[in-house]
């Protein structure tokens, strides 16, 4: 990435917020939760601006849209209705998604794709279905089994754009590239 990166504008988080709303409603639907439970989950969403202005570098592969990051809360950090100790973070690399979306890819399809894709993840780790620290080959199977899941969730979407998108994934470079070897 050469020059400064390139953030989300107020129109494209607007969109992200759009887009997050369906994307829980969507695993919320597949995974049987209530719209409290996945809203109670312990995740949230930050943006590549949040990210960079902390010191987080974007990774180096652009087709790595996004990332879930497990931070374990302190005592302090902890609320009295939630005792949770550990806390997902869904972080969108703004850079890279914003490169997808200047290819001609419906932002609106591209969103939803990665948060349905980091969801289900936040969705297997929280519920034990995987582990979040594990081997590179353990990875690849996360990783297998949350495409899989997250292209039987999108087919129930209707979304413009996200048909010709899933159809195009490959080309694009997916979220199992960076794990091959």
């Amino acid at each position: 990435m050469e020059g400064e990166p390139r953030f989300f504008g107020p129109q494209q988080l607007r969109e992200i917020q759009r887009a997050l709303a369906l994307a829980e409603e969507l695993c919320g639907d597949h995974y049987h939760l209530s719209a409290f439970d996945l809203r109670s989950a312990p995740y949230d969403v930050v943006t590549g601006r949040e990210l960079i202005a902390a010191g987080v570098e974007p990774p180096p592969q652009p087709s790595q849209l996004a990332e879930v990051r497990r931070c374990d809360l302190t005592r302090e950090e902890r609320t009295a209705r939630d005792r949770r100790r550990t806390h997902y973070r869904i972080c969108l690399w703004d850079p890279h998604i914003l490169a997808v979306f200047d290819r001609g890819e419906r932002p609106g399809a591209v969103l939803l794709f990665v948060l349905v894709h980091e969801l289900v993840h936040v969705v297997r780790f929280a519920k034990r279905l995987a582990l979040f620290e594990s081997g590179h080959l353990a990875r690849v199977h996360e990783e297998a089994a949350v495409h899989e899941t997250t292209g039987r969730i999108l087919a129930r979407a209707r979304e413009p754009g996200l048909a010709e998108l899933l159809r195009r994934l490959p080309e694009l470079g997916s979220c199992l590239r960076g794990l091959e070897p």
